[in-house]
């Protein structure tokens, strides 16, 4: 993985000051403790990434590892994209993946908030071809350039972006729209992506922190998908809100 130089203003406190109980986490100001975030809310309707296309064919993306906890599993988890498939029955049937970050080749340089370096990778895909390419590993697959994010913990868990292939269903993905920039020192990311992982526990309880700083991730020139499901519920709203309009001025 490639090693940039970046100015990074306020990375030193960010993230490393929250103590809020995550089940009631929604925006960042709870994940991070820093104040001024609160309008950056948790996209719950999110599953998924889209590549921004610039000339229909050959389009880069650039992942960040901005932020991972120390904990059992920092040196051997993993981090990915994959492609996927909505059922009718919206069930959601998983595809081709492709690793992002190793975690044993990221834990050197994964205190960044406070340092002054940031690893990061670039993935080229080429939308004639239908492929993905990672930059840093040179690993190329078939995938679309709509995908979703998994994270491997190295235990035999798997986490997806899609809840619905989790146990319980479970939700260990919060996704940010920062695509304002806006928030210095994330590198110009427009989607911030963090982790729960699950496996860090606190030793008072021995409950699951879930404070969801397992791994953070940015990512530039990308866009948030949501489900068919959370578009059949904004249309529904969007005709609600008509009806209800066309009342009034009837």
């Amino acid at each position: 993985m490639r090693i940039i130089p970046a100015v990074i203003a306020g990375l030193s406190i960010l993230f490393t000051a929250s103590s809020v109980n995550a089940t009631t986490i929604k925006n960042l100001t709870e994940l991070t403790g820093v104040p001024g975030y609160s309008d950056y809310r948790d996209k719950k309707g999110w599953h998924g990434a889209g590549v921004d296309d610039i000339d229909n064919q050959t389009d880069d993306i650039t992942f960040f590892y901005l932020f991972q906890e120390e904990t059992t599993n920092a040196g051997i988890n993993s981090f990915g994209i994959y492609n996927f498939t909505i059922n009718p029955d919206e069930t959601v049937t998983t595809g081709t993946s492709l690793e992002i970050f190793n975690g044993s080749a990221s834990a050197t340089s994964t205190n960044l908030f406070g340092q002054i370096t940031s690893t990061s990778t670039t993935i080229s895909f080429d939308r004639v071809l239908g492929t993905a390419t990672n930059s840093t590993s040179n690993v190329t697959v078939a995938l679309d350039p709509v995908f979703g994010f998994y994270l491997d913990t190295g235990n035999g868990d798997v986490l997806y972006s899609h809840n619905v292939l989790n146990t319980n269903e479970e939700d260990s993905l919060l996704m940010f729209d920062v695509s304002d920039n806006v928030i210095q020192g994330l590198l110009g990311s427009n989607l911030l992506l963090a982790w729960e992982d699950g496996k860090g526990l606190d030793g008072g309880t021995g409950q699951s922190l879930r404070d969801f700083n397992d791994m953070v991730i940015g990512i530039s020139d990308v866009h948030g998908v949501p489900t068919p499901a959370t578009l059949a519920l904004m249309g529904l709203g969007l005709l609600t809100m008509r009806a209800v309009r066309k009342r009034k001025i009837g």
